[in-house]
C-alpha cells in the first residue's frame, strides 16, 4: 500500500469504509518521512509515538461509531471532530448564552 496517490478525499472514505485504519496511514506516513527526510530535511522533530497514539484513537472511535475527524489532533481534545491538524477550531461554537440588548 502506498498512499502518494491517495488525496485526502480518498483517505477519509477509504478510513471510513475501513479500507484503511488511521494507524495503517500513520505508519506509512511515518515511513515516508523516515526515508525521504534525510534528503529534503523538512522535519525537524517527529513525534512518531503521538501520531501512532492519535490514530488509534481515531481508530477506537471509529470502531464505536462515533464522529471522528482525519486531521484530528489531541490538542483541541474538548472538541475532536472540529479541529485542524494545527489544533484549530474548524467550526466555532455558536454562544448559546443570547446577548440582552
Amino acid at each position: 500500500m502506498t498512499l502518494q496517490h491517495f488525496t485526502i478525499a480518498d483517505l477519509q472514505r477509504a478510513l471510513h469504509d475501513g479500507e484503511l485504519s488511521a494507524r495503517e496511514i500513520a505508519r506509512q506516513t511515518l515511513d515516508d518521512i523516515a526515508r525521504v527526510n534525510p534528503q529534503i530535511n523538512a522535519w525537524t522533530e517527529v513525534t512518531a509515538q503521538r501520531m501512532l497514539a492519535e490514530a488509534d484513537s481515531i481508530d477506537a472511535l471509529r470502531r464505536e461509531k462515533r464522529p471522528f475527524c482525519l486531521l484530528y489532533t489531541s490538542d483541541a481534545a474538548d472538541d475532536p471532530p472540529w479541529v485542524d491538524l494545527g489544533g484549530r477550531r474548524l467550526i466555532k461554537k455558536k454562544n448559546s448564552k443570547k446577548k440582552k440588548t
